[in-house]
């Protein structure tokens, strides 16, 4: 739209107004995100991203899910293209043990994947596993694959949880059932013109995570099986729950009698 002239447009109001990405995205500009000096176009230093609660065992370099569903979704409530041919084959581990035996076979599966725990409130189980792909006939093989595999190396209860749903779960929950989704063309507009604006700058959206970050999450994956009661955590930690035990209590406070010797009274408080 040009906006070389002004003086005597009558529309010029909601022209102006009706696709103002500026007017959506102004949380990220306060933010951080920046426009580039050379083209105008809207950017941001990024990284790799440590506070997360998944290992990525292969990422999928075609993936913008930080442009798809960070800003399209989260700011102009829109669902990508790209994300109506997305299909996810979810498994969900029972226990850390299963977790971790599931993970191990994602790498040598080698299929873009990941793979943590859930702490979303709207998802239901504690552990989870997904596995992308780009069409609704890669997504039928990829389920095949899972189900048997899970069925061979872990166990049926694993491999009856497996199944098939299309894109992110939050698309679902503002738009209802997923086979019913069409897009409107207001859609396909801030679609255009976000592709058109935002440039990102060296990131790492193929590059595995350095080992760090791996770590970090891992010892996070097992603190919450702990805090979960998860029985097959001890297996992790010499046979021990990683969190210490701590001397409990009655009701009332310490017998005065028990305290040992050079401890404080706990009846000897300021105003008794």
């Amino acid at each position: 739209m040009s906006l070389d002239k002004l003086a005597g447009r009558s529309n010029l109001y909601p022209d102006v107004k009706e696709f103002n990405l500026i007017e959506k995205i102004e949380p990220l500009l306060r933010a951080g995100f920046f426009f580039r000096k050379e083209d105008g176009k809207i950017s941001a230093r990024l990284s790799h991203i440590w506070d997360i609660p998944w290992i990525s065992v292969k990422r999928d370099q075609y993936r913008e899910c930080m442009l798809w569903h960070q800003i399209l979704f989260r700011h102009m409530d829109v669902v990508p293209s790209f994300c109506l041919n997305c299909w996810k084959v979810v498994a969900r581990p029972n226990t850390l043990h299963e977790m971790f035996q599931l993970h191990d076979l994602m790498v040598d599966w080698d299929r873009s994947s990941k793979i943590g725990i859930e702490v979303r409130a709207y998802v239901q189980s504690l552990y989870g596993a997904y596995f992308y792909n780009n069409s609704l006939e890669e997504g039928k093989d990829c389920l095949d694959f899972v189900k048997d595999g899970t069925l061979k190396h872990i166990g049926k209860e694993l491999s009856d949880t497996v199944h098939l749903k299309r894109y992110c779960t939050e698309f679902e929950l503002k738009y209802g059932d997923s086979d019913k989704f069409v897009q409107r063309p207001e859609d396909r507009t801030w679609e255009k013109l976000v592709h058109e604006s935002f440039a990102f700058e060296d990131f790492p959206l193929s590059a595995d995570p350095p080992p760090l970050i791996k770590q970090h999450i891992v010892q996070k994956l097992i603190e919450y099986a702990a805090k979960m009661k998860d029985p097959t955590v001890a297996q992790y930690n010499n046979g021990k729950q990683p969190m210490p035990e701590i001397v409990k209590y009655g009701r009332s406070s310490v017998d005065p009698s028990k305290i040992r010797e050079g401890n404080a009274d706990p009846n000897n408080r300021p105003g008794n």
